[in-house]
């Protein structure tokens, strides 16, 4: 008996603006990108498109990552609790679904696998701004930790070092804290742009440019260079610069 004819992906048009970091390389000429309820693999040189589409029982994408390796993308979802997929990049299957009830969120609102690939943090949003990390082959939370001293202070961002799997940073408004995580527990690092002298900001954005230094970007348009945990300089849109680089 026919079933009738059916509808199948072809390509897709758009950008989900709202999801930080929403644009990745895998390689040289893939590009990695949510629209819609879908992530896009666009190959720029021959415009063919391959699809990862979202949970039908979720509410949206919320945010996304690609391991150091290449080797698989984590996806996250907003829904009752927050749920994070992981897709293997080759196969574009689904490998491992993340979720648990000990976030009092209903999303992530930032993540990053540590440079080695073996674990994956998850930046939970309001009320309760809970970082976790994850063992994620197994599924397993091994460490948590509220960065955020109230429900109304943002959290925005979190990365590993891109050398040091046990090195992280979080951003957030009036937020630049570095973190380590061992035996089960982040461990709070010397260093952060609000212990400074001077107006505290939302850090929206941050960015690794080497083992050592970190870029971090407020909603001002100011850009602080962090060296060794200390804060090095800031530049001002206007070019006008304060501190030494």
């Amino acid at each position: 008996m026919s079933t009738g004819p059916e509808l199948t992906y072809r390509h897709a048009f758009g950008l989900r603006g709202e999801v930080p970091c929403n644009l990745a390389f895998l390689d040289d000429q893939t590009i990695v990108y949510p629209a819609g309820h879908t992530v896009i693999l666009h190959n720029v040189l021959n415009r063919t498109q391959k699809f990862i589409s979202a949970s039908d029982s979720t509410n949206g994408i919320t945010s996304l990552c690609i391991s150091p390796n290449k080797k698989v993308i984590a996806i996250a979802e907003c829904s009752d609790k927050p749920i994070v997929t992981i897709y293997d990049l080759h196969t574009l299957r689904r490998k491992k679904i993340l979720v648990t009830q000990d976030i009092e969120a209903h999303e992530f609102v930032s993540m990053c696998f540590s440079a080695d690939s073996k674990l994956l943090l998850t930046q939970g949003g309001s009320p309760s701004w809970t970082l976790a990390c994850w063992h994620w082959e197994k599924s397993r939370i091994f460490a948590t930790l509220r960065t955020s001293p109230s429900p109304n202070i943002a959290v925005h961002a979190v990365s590993f070092n891109p050398v040091d799997p046990s090195l992280l940073c979080v951003t957030g408004n009036t937020i630049c804290k570095f973190f380590r995580v061992s035996d089960s527990a982040f461990k709070v690092l010397p260093g952060s742009v609000t212990r400074r002298d001077r107006e505290a900001q939302d850090y929206v954005t941050h960015a690794w440019v080497s083992e050592e230094r970190l870029l971090v970007g407020a909603d001002t348009g100011a850009m602080c260079l962090i060296e060794g945990g200390e804060m090095r300089g800031t530049v001002i849109m206007n070019s006008q610069v304060d501190g030494t680089a």
